[in-house]
């Protein structure tokens, strides 16, 4: 680490001390979100498989109270604003470094319901360059060179088919292992896919669908996944079905695949067991495992792998202690271009999933709760990865600090600072540093 960069990092360990996020899940669960600060509120792949829902808030009650004559399709509609504030800067030793200062966000609408059947929902993003040189682009926060865009990144209309299923078509996030919106910039990854999930929260929830297309970070264009895996010329999408079972709030199993058609079938599997020990003090156990191989035309070229990964963790009253392992098939890396990785070794910079890569990871949350300041914690994670072929050994440290405050006046500020570092035995080195300013308004 040079001198700049270590001396970011004692200001940022300064910060977590003196403010003192929680973080148990992989980074794409992570990115739009703080992490509990118990392993009991750690979410489980397929618990919303649409996105989780959004919180109301109380600010404009009194306007519901005044269209309470209009129809349900009116009146329990919802506007939401969220504005974004992003700084990210990252320096690396092999490439140019990049550098991005953006604002924008989101304006979201969702219509009530129409006959306690069907809704719609549209959300138009922007990303506005503030300050970055043109140079210095690639960072995934504004288009490749550092131009500004917006999109309309959702837009859906969804279906209730109760007690059988819920129906949603067209554009919109996901929230499933490798086909998610990893909101981890600006703009979150958003997919035109036509969904069946189960419709209420209960022991056996799943999902079933088709996905045609997706737009990633930097990007106003919805591509064929085909397309935006790499392979021009080509129109091909994935089926998806998954399911997860959960007959207490102690165990949780769930499995799903993705066939990505002519490339890419992807098996994942991952089961958590909870045991509290105490009323202060809980453990969660979890494996996952996901396998990969080539199917049809195999466009990418004929491959399989497989990842298998264990954690551990233990949650006493606000802090969260953490251990996990993986361990990557020598035949070949995972991929993972459809949103980001599920594996317990996903980090910032990394997912320690390239060929042959045995990895650990040891992670320390705190929430600042017991002392008077809900929503106001850091995470500290430190991971290595070794025996990766002829790949050099690689340590990547993460910091991140939320706050949150969780008073009327100001719900749906967040305040996230992040800083991560990669660096690799051959002298290869990265060092992210990220702040970002978010600020979500309901408007109805």
């Amino acid at each position: 680490m040079n001198q700049k960069g270590a001396a970011r990092l004692a200001c940022a360990l300064c910060l977590a001390s003196v403010f003192a996020v929680r973080a148990l899940e992989p980074e794409y669960a992570m990115a739009n979100k703080p992490a509990p600060t118990s392993v009991e509120g750690i979410e489980h792949p397929l618990k919303h498989a649409f996105g989780a829902p959004r919180e109301r808030s109380r600010l404009l009650a009194r306007l519901r109270d005044e269209l309470a004559h209009l129809p349900p399709f009116l009146r329990d509609s919802q506007l939401i604003f969220a504005p974004r504030l992003y700084n990210f800067d990252r320096e690396q030793s092999t490439a140019a470094d990049q550098v991005s200062f953006a604002a924008g966000g989101a304006f979201a609408y969702r219509s009530g319901s129409w006959r306690e059947r069907a809704r719609i929902a549209v959300t138009a993003y922007t990303t506005q360059r503030l300050h970055g040189p043109r140079e210095a682009g690639g960072g995934g926060l504004l288009g490749p060179e550092q131009n500004s865009f917006g999109v309309v990144g959702e837009a859906y209309a969804e279906l209730d088919l109760a007690p059988l299923a819920t129906m949603r078509v067209y554009r919109q996030r996901l929230n499933l292992p490798y086909f998610n919106a990893n909101d981890s910039r600006m703009i979150p990854v958003t997919h035109e896919s036509y969904l069946l999930a189960a419709p209420d929260p209960g022991p056996m929830q799943w999902v079933v669908g088709h996905v045609t297309r997706m737009k990633n970070h930097d990007s106003d264009r919805f591509l064929p996944l085909s397309v935006a895996a790499g392979f021009a010329g080509t129109n091909e999408g994935a089926t998806l079905a998954g399911m997860r079972w959960s007959p207490d709030a102690t165990l949780s199993l769930t499995a799903v695949n993705f066939a990505s058609w002519d490339f890419l079938d992807i098996a994942y599997a991952e089961g958590t067991k909870l045991l509290r020990l105490h009323p202060d003090v809980s453990i969660a156990s979890s494996l996952q495992a996901t396998y990969q191989g080539s199917i049809g035309e195999a466009l990418g070229g004929a491959f399989s792998t497989y990842q298998l990964g264990a954690r551990a963790a233990l949650s006493y009253r606000f802090a969260v202690l953490s251990f996990a392992v993986s361990y990557t098939d020598d035949d070949a890396p995972l991929r993972s271009p459809y949103g980001g990785s599920p594996s317990f070794l996903s980090l910032m910079l990394s997912d320690f999933d390239r060929a042959g890569e045995r990895a650990w990871l040891a992670s320390l949350s705190y929430g600042l709760g017991r002392f008077g300041l809900p929503g106001v914690g850091f995470n500290l994670k430190y991971a290595r990865g070794e025996g990766a072929g002829g790949a050099p050994d690689q340590d990547e440290f993460d910091l991140t600090l939320d706050i949150k405050p969780e008073q009327v006046a100001v719900h749906g500020l967040w305040f996230r600072f992040r800083f991560a570092t990669l660096e690799a035995d051959d002298g290869l080195a990265r060092q992210d540093v990220r702040f970002i300013l978010n600020y979500e308004i309901d408007l109805h």
